[in-house]
């Protein structure tokens, strides 16, 4: 899933993929403990599910640079990250199919997805939210509705700003584009 907070990410991961594991950086801040995502993090560092010392064939260099050819980045490195990582590898040894449900707004965040999908042979493809007038009305119905906390708009803007949206060059197999 690429696009902004609100733009219907989750909604379709569960209408479209019901029958793929959903990974998401905000489930995980929901339902694991700071001890279990540690834990990831830690199994990470010991087990290098990305392999970044050996890339499958075909596979675009990381975006982030030559510097990074054997490290990620900030952004590709976050604790966070690195525990969606450990279980996107677990749910793909075990033969799953996986949604990766988070805002993904750059090539350097999405190349490591790639790139571990490619490592356990698994077809890859992004969703676009183009539309980001849903975005900004889905977060003005959050206020209304008084359940889910919004985002605030500058967070909305800053996020609009650093999209780029996804392309084949990366690595994808297709690119679906919501409107």
């Amino acid at each position: 899933m690429v696009g902004i907070a609100g733009s219907g990410k989750t909604t379709c991961s569960n209408d479209r993929f019901a029958g793929h594991a959903h990974v998401s950086l905000d489930i995980n801040h929901k339902s694991q403990s700071r001890d279990g995502r540690a834990g990831l993090i830690r199994r990470y560092e010991r087990e290098r599910p990305l392999g970044l010392e050996r890339q499958p064939p075909g596979m675009p260099p990381n975006p982030a640079g030559p510097a990074y050819a054997k490290v990620l980045s900030r952004d590709q490195g976050s604790g966070n990250r690195r525990a969606e990582y450990v279980q996107m590898a677990d749910l793909l040894k075990a033969g799953k199919n996986v949604v990766i449900d988070d805002t993904n707004l750059t090539p350097e965040i999405r190349w490591p997805y790639i790139l571990l999908a490619r490592r356990h042979g698994a077809a890859v493809k992004a969703v676009y939210f183009k539309d980001v007038g849903r975005a900004y009305r889905q977060n003005a119905r959050r206020k209304k509705k008084g359940g889910e906390s919004p985002v605030p708009e500058r967070v909305l803007d800053e996020q609009l700003e650093r999209m780029e949206p996804p392309t084949g060059e990366e690595g994808f197999d297709s690119v679906i584009i919501t409107s």
